[in-house]
């Protein structure tokens, strides 16, 4: 049995903690399969009689409601993952470099889906603040400085990280960001 106050003293129990702020990713795929209609990387061809279903075509021809639950759920689906971080983050079972390093890339993934979605997003540090919209270059930089800071204190040990966010999930991150770098800050 561990008392409440002495759990998270070591790595294997830290790991435990930070455990269930992965579980949003779980659904990334139900949160961005519809939107990805929206470009040229799905299709959803509908024949004639065949399978055809009036939302497939409204993403395909950009002529969807504005009230479309799609990108109301990728927003939330973002953004409450980021509020799940934020409450963890000033944890002190969370006050090691490496912690707050895997902590904050998580994070600037969730910033990082956000922006390049929807352009212009909140910058979202902390449970205190009201974040305001931010253009997207500033929310480019955001992104950038997270990834960047917390570089150095992210495991490079594949084993012990699969499938968890380490110097390689931040570098690849970081070639997504400046990849897109034109588009997202205009030069």
């Amino acid at each position: 049995q561990v008392l409440r106050d002495e759990f998270g003293k070591n790595p294997a129990q830290i790991s435990n903690l930070v455990g269930p702020l992965y579980a949003g990713l779980g659904n990334y795929w139900g949160t961005i399969e519809m939107l990805n209609c929206v470009t040229d990387e799905m299709l959803a061809p509908g024949r004639g009689g065949d399978w055809v279903e009036p939302e497939w075509k409204q993403m395909m021809e950009h002529n969807w409601p504005s009230t479309y639950w799609a990108f109301h759920n990728l927003w939330s689906w973002a953004y409450s993952n980021i509020a799940k971080i934020n409450e963890k983050l000033p944890n002190p079972v969370f006050a090691s470099p490496e912690a707050q390093a895997e902590l904050r890339t998580l994070r600037a993934f969730y910033h990082y889906v956000a922006m390049d979605n929807f352009g212009n997003v909140l910058i979202a540090e902390n449970l205190t603040s009201n974040p305001e919209q931010k253009p997207r270059v500033e929310v480019y930089n955001f992104i950038e400085k997270e990834l960047l800071e917390s570089l150095p204190n992210l495991s490079t040990d594949v084993a012990s990280t699969c499938s968890r966010m380490n110097y390689y999930v931040a570098k690849m991150i970081l070639a997504k960001l400046y990849l897109n770098a034109e588009v997202y800050t205009g030069t």
